[in-house]
């Protein structure tokens, strides 16, 4: 196991634990936890920063052991859960109002790029299961999207072009918002 050395040896650590806290305290304080509200899209996007920059083992453990943030971490979770599906719902009803809509409008999501790299990951994840999945020999995968904004199907299909995998084969995308749904074909 690694040992968390003392946070307060690694800035980055004080850094993101102070994030984590200051937006949990937000998010529960705000009935309105949607991009209309300033403070929280803000703290969001401070917060996924942090995020997303690389951190060694030891400053990960030291984060994630940190007592207040154990605390906090169900009821963060939850309201991020929450947040998330605010957000989605906030782009998703910006984008119906439209006459029109490509894939490529879907890029004014601040998160796009977020999305593309997890459906990344998640490509690379099903490249390692290929020789475990016994798929038909016209099998495929369906990439579902739970939520009023399936931005992982919509940017699949455009991925998929450049992945090499006998399973998957390039397809184009439909979105229809109205139904909170993608048909692929």
């Amino acid at each position: 196991m690694i040992e968390p050395r003392a946070t307060r040896c690694l800035p980055a650590v004080d850094a993101v634990i102070g994030k984590i806290v200051a937006v949990h305290a937000l998010l529960m304080s705000e009935s309105d936890i949607s991009p209309r509200n300033q403070k929280i899209g803000i703290a969001l996007r401070e917060l996924v920063e942090l995020l997303l920059k690389s951190y060694d083992p030891a400053e990960t453990a030291a984060i994630l052991n940190h007592a207040e943030v154990a605390a906090l971490r169900i009821s963060l979770l939850a309201r991020l859960s929450k947040a998330e599906l605010a957000l989605e719902r906030y782009w998703s009803q910006r984008f119906i109002t439209r006459k029109s809509l490509g894939v490529s409008d879907l890029t004014e999501f601040l998160y796009w790029r977020n999305y593309e790299r997890l459906l990344g990951l998640e490509l690379q994840a099903l490249t390692a299961m290929w020789r475990r999945l016994s798929l038909r020999k016209n099998g495929g995968i369906a990439f579902v999207g739970a939520g009023p904004l399936p931005l992982c199907c919509t940017s699949g299909p455009a991925s998929l072009s450049f992945v090499s995998m006998r399973m998957l084969k390039p397809v184009k995308a439909r979105v229809n918002f109205c139904r909170s749904s993608v048909s692929m074909g």
